[in-house]
């Protein structure tokens, strides 16, 4: 009782903080899940048959598949027809509620550019005034079939099962009406055949559960980090009267050793991680082949491992506990994180009515698990231990690269073929090797272990600075030479992708290393020319095809330029009414949404501006971190600032590109390379403490191997003679 009064008393300020937070947390949980959340839906299908013999009971011959193809597009029609306000009034008509409250979206089913299919700022400024109607119908028609598919959404199932079927019946009754007024015969209209009654239930179940606990959990940590920050002063000025004596190591022998040449588990785990990033399609890896009804995916079991055995190894005590220290990139990426989880508290109630809660609560542990990889790396690795990460990260690049060179000429993807089973973990249903492939713009699909070559690019880009780096130091023609060949090869593997972003990567690299390294790099200026001269003999095709998307006459007109483009117009009514906050982390997706291929837009749309700062922040917080001690001559440490600057720039233009943060490879490897830049910049890091493994193995030696004078201290007369 007493120990339990004492720890009661020195922790006061402590628990009064999480008291004050959990209540405020359920506060917040009970007011953001009140009113009504429940969401209903239903699905009827209604075939568009002939008014006279229907074309079901025709003979599969001569003109059926003409009569099949004029329905169809009358299925096509029809889905169209439904969204507009004349036919949701009479369809409000007969179910007894005003049309206005009822709005329509229409899939396209035939063949058009993917532009063509995307709505504008207009069409999409009217479509978000719609998605807060409480009743919603989505019509889609079938590919091959004149049959037509209706959902509908509203705030009750009965009122569901009323809006499916009134759509059936209100859009009947507009054609006749429009057939009345325009003496058209009433008996040659087409036939809608309810194919059976509508069908349906809740489709959110579980949202006041999902709400209350990402609300609670997001205002819980808000609130005692604020609360934190403010008693911050009297907790130092604590600190700084009791005295505690620094612990010692307790590890010993192999285990005090940095890795690769220590027996603790949490580096070697860490090591597992990084390989799995780098060699394996891990995000298509299931466990069971896609059998679950989770997506148990490879890195969704590695990940959680790795986070559990950094949580044990906190009770190992100095010299194996990981060191948890705030810098300037913890601080951007936690607010990233907070922005992310705010966007979709603050619009759980919009997001839960258009049926995208389930997404979102879906990509926020995927944002939190590249975040985790960030700070497990950077708490735990000691600074000893970055150079041979850094070692380790290059090898792993040569193998992918040596893979992607093998997968051009050969059109097979060894990561595929040869991690197709591994052990429960197979490639999901329909995932095969694309290396046969060939994209809309005729380009050849080369992706390695990631999910397309763009991807392939940055991940190797990120790697490249490691190369040219050791190159500068080497001290022997051995050692260039080994060097050397990865600065060769990985931009050749990165020009086979055939993407532009194998020549803007890159150079990135090339350039930050420039600004920070200008001497040094004047002599690796016959190695870049001697790989030029070596990309051309050994590639020239996909050299040129990667120039001639820079220098062609449509290199500005193409599908996937054009559709970037015009994204910047469509997405201003998004931004409008979402300004600050955004409309929720991982809330737009197509198919309702346009495809948005921009690190830029993206996060502006999904967590606002608020969000973009912040996610912007993550990159140029690095470059602030690691800047000073990139450009000092510090052999050892330099070295690995700097490829964290250039991984910072890196991303800064990749995300300018295309989503490099949405894919799985990218975000990973850039977080640890973070990570590893974030300690090599710190302190030595070491355990307090902790005894050097080198002055300890001194202390063992035998002392006769070691020639030097022994000195004997005569007590009486306090004089030292040397032995003979």
């Amino acid at each position: 009782m007493r120990t339990m009064r004492r720890f009661l008393v020195n922790h006061r300020w402590l628990l009064a903080m999480l008291l004050a937070s959990t209540m405020f947390a359920a506060v917040c949980a009970k007011l953001n899940t009140s009113g009504n959340l429940v969401v209903a839906g239903a699905t009827s299908q209604v075939m568009i048959d002939y008014p006279d013999a229907s074309v079901v009971d025709r003979s599969a011959t001569g003109p059926l598949q003409d009569d099949l193809s004029l329905l169809h597009q009358h299925a096509g029609l029809y889905g169209s027809l439904m969204t507009t306000t004349p036919v949701l009034d009479a369809i409000g008509k007969r179910m007894g509620v005003p049309g206005d409250q009822i709005s329509g979206v229409a899939d396209i089913t035939y063949p058009a550019p993917l532009q063509f299919t995307m709505a504008g700022s207009e069409t999409h400024a009217s479509q978000l005034v719609a998605s807060e109607a409480p009743y919603r119908l989505e019509l889609q028609p079938s590919r091959l079939e004149p049959i037509l598919t209706i959902y509908a959404a509203a705030p009750s199932v009965a009122a569901a099962l009323r809006l499916a079927t009134s759509a059936t019946l209100g859009l009947g009754d507009y054609l006749r009406l429009v057939a009345r007024q325009q003496g058209f015969p009433m008996q040659e209209l087409p036939q809608l055949r309810p194919l059976g009654s509508p069908r349906g239930g809740v489709t959110n179940s579980k949202a006041k559960v999902e709400i209350a606990g990402l609300t609670f959990i997001t205002a819980f940590a808000l609130s005692f980090v604020a609360l934190l920050l403010l008693l911050r002063r009297r907790w130092r000025g604590a600190e700084r009267d009791s005295s505690r004596p620094p612990g010692r190591s307790r590890l010993t022998g192999r285990a005090a050793a940095d890795w690769p040449h220590t027996t603790r588990i949490l580096p070697w785990s860490i090591a597992g991680l990084i390989a799995m990033i780098w060699l394996t399609p891990f995000d298509r890896l299931q466990l069971g082949g896609g059998g679950t009804p989770i997506n148990i995916t490879l890195d969704r079991v590695v990940i959680p491992i790795v986070f559990v055995i950094w949580l044990i190894s906190f009770a190992a005590g100095p010299g194996a506990a990981p060191r948890l220290k705030v810098t300037r990139v913890h601080v951007a990426i936690g607010a990233y994180l907070a922005c992310a989880f705010l966007s979709v508290v603050l619009d759980a109630h919009y997001i839960n009515h258009t049926d995208e809660l389930a997404i979102s609560v879906k990509k926020l542990p995927l944002l939190v698990s590249y975040i985790s990889i960030f700070v497990i790396v950077a708490s735990s690795i000691r600074r000893s231990e970055v150079p041979a990460f850094m070692t380790f990260t290059l090898v792993l690049a040569v193998m992918v690269g040596l893979e992607a060179v093998y997968e051009y000429h050969t059109h097979v993807d060894l990561f595929y073929t040869l991690l197709g089973h591994l052990g429960p973990f197979k490639l999901t249903a329909g995932d095969t090797t694309n290396a046969s492939l060939i994209d809309s713009q005729g380009r050849f699909w080369l992706q390695g272990p990631t999910d397309y070559g763009a991807e392939l690019t940055g991940i190797l880009a990120m790697a490249l600075p490691i190369a040219v780096l050791r190159f500068l130091k080497a001290k022997s023609a051995r050692q260039r030479f080994i060097y050397g060949m990865p600065i060769a090869l990985l931009p050749y593997a990165m020009v086979a992708t055939e993407r532009k972003t194998a020549l803007v990567a890159p150079a990135v690299a090339f350039l930050t290393i420039a600004y920070f390294r200008r001497r040094e790099l004047i002599s690796l200026a016959p190695v870049i020319l001697a790989l030029v001269v070596v990309m051309i003999a050994l590639s020239p095709t996909s050299l040129v095809n990667v120039v001639s998307e820079f220098t062609g006459a449509n290199a500005t007109k193409t599908a996937s330029t054009d559709a970037r483009t015009a994204n910047y117009d469509a997405v201003r009514p998004d931004l409008w009414s979402h300004l600050l906050f955004g409309r929720g982390q991982g809330s737009y997706a197509p198919p309702t949404d346009r495809i948005v291929d921009s690190d830029i837009i993206l996060p502006l749309i999904e967590t606002g501006v608020l969000g973009l700062l912040a996610f912007l922040l993550i990159p140029v917080s690095l470059i602030g971190v690691a800047r000073k001690k990139a450009s000092d001559r510090d052999p050892t440490y330099s070295a690995p600032a700097l490829i964290g600057v250039s991984a910072a720039a890196t991303l800064l233009c990749l995300s300018t590109l295309y989503s490099f943060m949405s894919l799985p490879h990218g975000p990973d490897v850039f977080m640890y390379l973070a990570g590893l830049a974030v300690v090599a910049v710190g302190p030595a890091g070491e355990p307090r403490g902790a005894p050097r493994p080198r002055q300890d193995r001194l202390a063992r030696e035998d002392l006769g191997r070691i020639r030097r004078p022994a000195l004997v201290l005569d007590a009486p007369a306090q004089q030292v003679r040397h032995r003979a």
